[in-house]
């Protein structure tokens, strides 16, 4: 064999060697077949002058593409693009970019050049490379999954918080310098994997590792593949992707497990069909798997289709978001303004972050941020990673251009991109050349847009994701994530301005980040570190947990004194109004911020005396929390230690077995540990009840915070132990009671490394008197028609009163009686909110040199018109609404110019939004019951209550005797009593409206505490609800309430409900004159719920998709609907009032 062989090797040698020298002159110097008509970019014509034009396609590829535009494109005429990787190029003038795209699939395919590009069919991506219909599904499956964005945003957000703190870290003090290419990939890998997989794959390191050196280096396979010879591609390609097999390998050992897993809760024929369980999975993953049963492929088997598909769909997503990134990351740190760009994007963040709860990051709002997306727009224009639209010549006989040229079989034919985005005919203004962050925000009327182009267009001069059929179909997908990632950016960290030249678009670059917020416009406080003080002071700032008086606080700054004013205001109904809550207030604060301006003595323990002092000023609601005291409605509970003696009992007896995969042993002794100490240090207190002794119980409360996985470790204890709403207030208890230690460690932390803070003044906002004068009532008329009339968006159709009044099943009259009286009482008792009055106060004092707050934070959420206020406004930040409209709100009656502008936007943001609601009352024929925004979150406050309907009509009750009061009883022995008239406007409690029942999560419980991954309505949900497969017949129990009582636990299937009426009674009132309320608890049949679903009347409220102790407004009717694994459960309440003779 040998001697057979050796003859040939000097013939087998010099074949490679002239073919080698071939496929070099092919490569770099020959036309490659087309057109010797045409020129090459940069070159002159010359045989070494194209060899160097196509040396530059390596590594000035955009050089080639700006000479070859101005001096070919731009004078209407097509060139020669070199490329010595996927071969030559022809690239026509933009403007004929619509016949480019006329041209049938079976004449120029841009799916072949695409296959082209990433060598497709000689890599891993074969798979998709090889069928049309696989294409088509794939591009399917991205368009679904960006549909389904705004049930994964809560989920995103907290991945990019997560990834950002495990990536970038949270030090205040110090700059962090990141590899910013390796840390973009890593952490859009955990992004996109949230939605894909979900948790706790997404945080595999393992996962994560494997998939970012995927996506990384898929690019790097298929440049080398290019570089093969064709006759050798499909020997050499398998070989060339020998990484990305092994990186994939790795994701399925990862990833095979979880398919298992999954496919053990469902059938194959189920899932092939799409029958779902509820509550499985609904992401990427699961939907591969789905499409995998019905192709008859088996999901589960090592190295599935379905994994080499979520692979592909890995990549895509990680790399291109990753550089885009990167890149503007590079671009915002390298501009002159860098600081000046961030404050901007931070307080459109801000904003964002502030919006109302049903829209807060939708998909729709996340669209109408005009600065992020100019900022992302302009770095993908300036450093696309698409050459443009480039199609192949698939057609045998070959194609003409429009300019006369005959171009043959296999070459291709395109439009550049860069030079039409670095054109200045094409982007005016700052030369194209240059980053201009804001280049793509219209400001007309004060109002901030796009100018029409947005980061996932597409059109003739811009062509970063292609143009046509085949442009990148998850462009809305990155453009979503893009925008979350960068706005949490700017919201926690500062990027550290570079005077350095940008460089051009690097592979890799550094980036120096810090969580200190911008400092910009002359502030010292970063924005948030001012929206964290803030924060932090208007908790404290909460005396009790009564609805009168509620606080909220803005921090005014002085650069040139270098102080801070924090400004304090209460809701008031006049001048003298909480004046006692104040003063208060002031004393304390006044006591805090001496020790605070200590804050630099290294050798005191500042924060320690400034927790001491916020023990001191705040014992009585600390000890109110701690349900060692009654609160304001009367009402004892549960203590802390009482609590925690059940949850040790039991977790102490926990094994290693018991724990599920994200917990461990350590965790749960650990907490056993520190709950002893709290219930010693609670004992102790009891004896003694010294402060030194509950400042040692706050401090232990927080040891015990810091402990991981609270929330699991009690939820692993039986609600025959411990009832869920127990389990909910004691975490609720320890995050609240914890965050008076943690609010000193921020005091403390911002005045040592903020001098400003160290010099902290409590200033009082108070208004003119004249403020709340109050309209006389008799000079004040309101009616339909006098609101309707303003109502110019409106067809004439759409504001009928007789129709919209018919709609509502009332008349004209009886609305126009509702209106007059909500609006007499609103004039004789409203009261001025303190966000109003912090913004009214900032109008009239405005100074030179006095820097106006950025944020103002109450004690609790803002109510919905103090929100739509702050956004009218537009000039400060409000971090939180909890969505309830109080009838009893009103401004300060202040006139004046400054106030003109206010007034108008404020009155054209609610018009705006009244007509809205009329456009969609009158297209649906119906009202919408909408369960009631979330409220805070951050600061562990209660949500709001629900609530009975707002006006009913006072009557005798039928049946009940006048002189004992006694409800009559109907043939099946439950009570029936109608409802009556509630006259009380302010009674508001923390929980809600005085006098509505307390309908709370917290009583309202599954079984199995697993949590949705979001509450929809029945209409949206895209599932029918069954009471019960066997459920036939409804369920009804009766309670009679007064206030303060509470009915019985009761289990309604899946359910434990108990109704609680909020309030305590009037001592000096007999029981047969107090206030009660009738409640009905009524379980629904199959049917019910099948008509609920079909007419779409009602919002259910899925309890495990509930995160705290939330609740939800009623609607008309004054129900509440509360869904749970089968179980569909209706609440009316309504008021009763016996009235009695003499």
């Amino acid at each position: 064999m040998a001697m057979f062989l050796s003859p040939l090797l000097p013939l087998l040698a010099l074949t490679a060697f002239f073919g080698t020298i071939y496929y070099v002159w092919y490569r770099v110097f020959s036309y490659q077949g087309i057109p010797d008509s045409l020129a090459f970019a940069t070159s002159d014509g010359s045989f070494l002058s194209r060899g160097r034009a196509s040396l530059r396609s390596v590594f000035g590829v955009d050089a080639l593409l700006w000479a070859g535009h101005r001096d070919f494109s731009k004078k209407g005429r097509p060139y020669i693009l070199p490329d010595v990787f996927t071969g030559h190029q022809v690239i026509i003038p933009s403007e004929h970019l619509p016949w480019l795209m006329k041209q049938p699939a079976s004449v120029l395919s841009q799916r072949e050049s695409n296959n082209e590009f990433l060598a497709a069919k000689h890599t891993f991506l074969n798979c998709v490379a090889a069928e049309d219909s696989e294409w088509t599904f794939v591009v399917n499956l991205i368009k679904d999954i960006t549909k389904e964005l705004n049930n994964k945003t809560n989920d995103v957000l907290e991945e990019i918080q997560a990834a950002l703190e495990d990536l970038w870290g949270n030090d205040t003090q110090n700059w962090k310098e990141v590899d910013l290419l390796d840390v973009c990939l890593v952490m859009m890998s955990r992004i996109v994997s949230r939605v894909y997989v979900g948790l706790p794959l997404c945080r595999d390191p393992a996962y994560l590792a494997s998939s970012t050196r995927f996506a990384k280096f898929i690019l790097v396979e298929a440049l080398l593949a290019q570089l093969t010879p064709n006759p050798l591609r499909p020997l050499l390609g398998p070989l060339l992707a020998q990484y990305d097999w092994i990186q994939f390998k790795r994701m399925d050992r990862c990833v095979n497990p979880v398919i298992r897993e999954r496919a053990s809760r469902s059938s194959p024929m189920a899932m092939a069909e799409g029958k779902q369980d509820p509550d499985a999975e609904n992401d990427l993953l699961s939907r591969l798997m789905r499409e995998g049963y019905r192709r008859n492929e088996d999901p589960c088997r090592s190295q599935s289709h379905s994994t080499k598909l979520l692979a592909i769909l890995n990549w895509a997503a990680i790399q291109v978001q990753g550089i885009t990134i990167e890149n503007t990351l590079i671009d915002i740190a390298h501009a002159p303004n860098s600081a000046e760009i961030q404050n901007q994007l931070r307080e459109e963040a801000a904003a964002a972050d502030g919006a109302e709860s049903s829209v807060r990051w939708t998909r729709s709002e996340v669209a109408k941020l005009p600065k992020m997306d100019s900022v992302l727009t302009e770095s993908l224009r300036l450093w696309g990673f698409a050459h443009g639209v480039i199609k192949v010549v698939v057609a045998k006989e070959g194609v003409d251009l429009p300019t006369g040229e005959h171009i043959p079989y296999g070459a291709k034919v395109g439009i550049g991109s860069y030079g039409v985005h670095h054109d200045e005919e094409v982007y005016p203004g700052e030369s194209p050349f240059k980053y201009d962050p804001f280049r793509f925000v219209d400001e007309k009327d004060g109002e901030k847009t796009t100018t029409g182009l947005r980061f996932a267009s597409t059109n003739e001069n811009y062509l970063a994701f292609s143009h046509g059929k085949f442009s990148c179909a998850g462009r809305f997908f990155a453009n979503h994530l893009l925008k979350l990632l960068l706005s949490q950016i700017v919201l926690r960290y500062d990027i550290k301005p570079d005077t350095k030249p940008r460089p051009q678009n690097p592979p890799s670059s550094n980036l120096e980040v810090s969580t200190t917020g911008s400092i910009a416009n002359g502030y010292s406080l970063p924005f948030e570190r001012e929206r964290l003080l803030a924060s932090s002071l208007a908790f404290l700032s909460s005396i009790s947990d009564g609805p009168h008086h509620i606080p909220a606080i803005g921090i005014e700054e002085a650069p040139k004194a270098g102080h801070l004013s924090v400004l304090i205001a209460v809701n008031k109904a006049s001048p003298d109004d909480g004046e006692h809550i104040l003063q208060e207030l002031k004393k304390g604060f006044e006591g805090i911020f001496s020790l605070v301006s200590n804050a630099d003595d290294n050798s005191a323990d500042v924060e320690g005396e400034v927790f001491k002092a916020i023990v001191s000023m705040r014992s009585v609601r600390i000890l109110c929390r701690l349900r060692l005291s009654q609160n304001y409605h009367n009402q004892k509970k549960q203590s802390i230690s009482e609590a925690l003696q059940i949850a040790i009992a039991h977790l102490k007896q926990i094994k290693k077995d018991d724990l599920r995969d994200d917990l461990c042993i350590s965790d749960a002794v650990s907490f056993v540990g520190k709950a002893k100490e709290v219930v010693n240090l609670f004992d102790s207190w009891s004896k003694h009840q010294t402060h030194r002794e509950l400042e040692e119980l706050v401090d232990s409360i927080h040891a015990l915070r810091r402990v991981g996985s609270i929330g699991a470790l009690l939820d692993l204890i039986p609600n025959a132990v411990m009832v869920p709403s127990s389990r909910h207030n004691l975490r609720n208890t320890i995050k609240k009671v914890a965050r008076y230690r943690e609010a000193a460690r921020v005091l403390y932390r911002t005045a040592k490394k903020f001098p400003a803070a160290r010099a902290m003044s409590i200033h009082l906002v108070e208004l003119p008197k004249e403020s709340f004068d109050r309209v006389l009532i008799g000079d004040h008329r309101s009616s339909l028609q006098s609101i309707v009339s303003q109502l110019w968006g409106l067809r004439p159709d759409q504001k009928d009163l007789s129709r919209i009044c018919g709609l509502m099943g009332t008349t004209e009259e009886h609305a126009n009686k509702r209106i007059a009286a909500q609006t007499q009482r609103t004039l004789r008792e409203g009261k001025i909110h303190a966000e109003v009055q912090l913004i009214y106060y900032l109008e009239l004092k405005k100074s030179d040199t006095q820097l106006r707050p950025r944020v103002v934070c109450s004690s609790k959420d803002a109510c919905w018109l103090c929100n739509a206020f702050i956004l009218s406004y537009g000039k400060i930040y409000m971090p939180r609404s909890h969505g309830r409209l109080y009838p009893g709100w009103r401004l300060p009656l202040l006139p004046g110019p400054q106030f003109d502008g206010i007034w108008a936007n404020f009155n054209l943001r609610l018009r705006n939004q009244v007509e809205e609601s009329l456009r969609s009352f009158s297209e649906r024929r119906k009202k919408t019951n909408y369960p009631d925004p979330n409220e805070s979150t951050v600061s562990t406050r209660r949500w709001s209550n629900s609530t009975l309907p707002d006006m009913v009509t006072s009557e005798t009750v039928p049946g009940m005797d006048e002189e004992k009061g006694t409800p009559a009883t109907n043939d099946t022995g439950g009570t029936k009593l109608p409802c009556a008239e509630e006259k009380q406007l302010y009674e508001t409690s923390e929980k809600g409206t005085a006098g509505s029942p307390e309908v709370s999560a917290a009583a309202v419980e599954a079984d199995n505490n697993t949590a949705l991954s979001n509450t929809s309505d029945l209409s949206s949900s895209g599932r029918p609800l069954s009471s019960n497969p066997t459920h036939d017949q409804a369920m009804t129990a009766f309670h009679e309430l007064i206030r303060g009582e509470s009915s019985p636990l009761q289990l309604v299937g899946a359910l434990e409900i108990q109704v609680e009426y909020a309030g305590s009674p009037d001592a000096k009132m007999p029981n047969v004159h107090q206030k009660r309320i009738h409640c009905e608890v009524e379980r629904l049949t199959d049917q019910e719920i099948t008509t609920l679903q079909e007419e779409a009347k009602v919002a259910f409220v899925y309890v495990e998709a509930l995160e705290g102790d939330v609740s939800h407004g009623t609607d008309g009717d004054g129900c509440i609907y509360i869904a749970a694994r089968g179980t569909v459960v209706r609440i009316s309440t309504r008021p009763l009032v016996a009235r009695h003779e003499g």
